[in-house]
């Protein structure tokens, strides 16, 4: 009987130690391989492009020349926040919008510029504000329903980004701007079969749109449907030659689809354009920075970091820097730098 009974245990024991050891691997198989949907392929050995198609990875919109954000000046005592100059860098504006606001205040058209005005400032929360009180208007409601939408995006409220595009495309369905929105807020929430709908809806409307080309382009490559991501974005390299973000983008396509030497050529092309921000080229050179020291090529890759760092110094080219650091002995596993754009 103790027998039978100290194996009996035995078995228990060893049967639990087996289910613990297959819920342990299967769990770590999940974590291992994550949704598969998204999941980068390798590429005949070689990295895929850093954070290919960058326009929402971590920031909602695409790369840009930072905007300048105005501080707002603080009231002296006695002196009530509106009545204070609202941007530093052009008062005169401000104020004048301001003092005929005080005067007019069913001036939509005013009211309308002055939200733009504080909009490209950065003073987010008065241009929402300005852009709220305009929904009731008949005539400026719908242009400022889009610039909601947009100014929601970029301060990452998603849900009310895209609530607040699906209520406009809804009353406005040939309004190109209003499907561009909705595109890009859905983007970034990651719906990308929404998105591209979205941006599908709006091509229709204006085909002749290079920027929805890209857009249409850059919901492809974050899809990986590369393919169908390089006629897209050919499509609006050809309608705007002259803009490298989207040949910048058609870089990365290349590279993922192992055409190394044609996207080296494509970000060389995009770094040399004189159209668009300095912040576009640089993130060109930083690409290709980061191609060719995975071709081994690190003395071309130290020049091009160096051009790369004059041209943007506060990018800092975080992809090639971090590919031009000698490797680590020890094999202790790098964190990702954190991009800059």
């Amino acid at each position: 009987m103790n027998i039978l009974r100290t194996f009996s245990l035995f078995s228990l024991f060893s049967l639990s130690c087996l289910l613990t050891v297959l819920v342990f691997g299967f769990g770590f198989g999940c974590g291992a391989t994550g949704s598969g949907g998204d999941a980068p392929t390798r590429t005949r050995g070689m990295r895929l492009p850093p954070a290919a198609g960058m326009e929402t990875t971590s920031a909602p919109r695409e790369p840009m020349a930072p905007t300048k954000v105005i501080a707002l000046s603080r009231p002296a005592a006695g002196q009530s926040p509106g009545s204070v100059s609202v941007l530093q860098a052009q008062p005169t504006e401000a104020d004048r919008l301001r003092e005929v606001l005080k005067s007019k205040p069913q001036d939509h058209d005013t009211r309308l510029k002055l939200a733009r005005v504080l909009l490209s400032a950065g003073a987010v929360a008065l241009a929402e504000a300005e852009l709220r009180s305009l929904l009731g208007a008949k005539t400026h409601a719908s242009t400022a329903r889009v610039l909601l939408v947009r100014l929601l995006r970029g301060v990452y409220r998603l849900e009310e980004a895209v609530k607040l595009g699906k209520v406009h495309v809804a009353a406005h369905p040939r309004d190109v701007e209003g499907h561009k929105q909705l595109a890009m807020a859905l983007l970034a929430w990651r719906a990308r079969h929404a998105s591209a709908h979205q941006i599908q809806l709006a091509i229709k409307l204006a085909p002749k749109r290079a920027d929805l080309w890209r857009i249409l382009g850059n919901i492809y490559l974050k899809w990986r449907r590369l393919k169908k991501a390089a006629v897209a974005l050919e499509r609006s390299v050809r309608l705007d030659p002259q803009n490298p973000w989207p040949l910048t983008l058609l870089g990365d396509v290349y590279w993922g689809l192992s055409r190394i030497h044609t996207a080296e050529r494509t970000y060389r092309k995009a770094a040399g354009l004189k159209g668009g921000p300095p912040v576009f080229r640089a993130v060109a050179l930083d690409k290709l920075g980061t191609l060719l020291v995975q071709q081994r090529k690190r003395k071309t890759a130290r020049a091009v970091y160096d051009a790369c760092k004059k041209m943007f110094p506060t990018l800092g080219c975080p992809y090639t820097r971090a590919a031009l650091l000698p490797p680590n002995p020890i094999r202790m596993p790098a964190m990702r730098p954190l991009a800059t754009y």
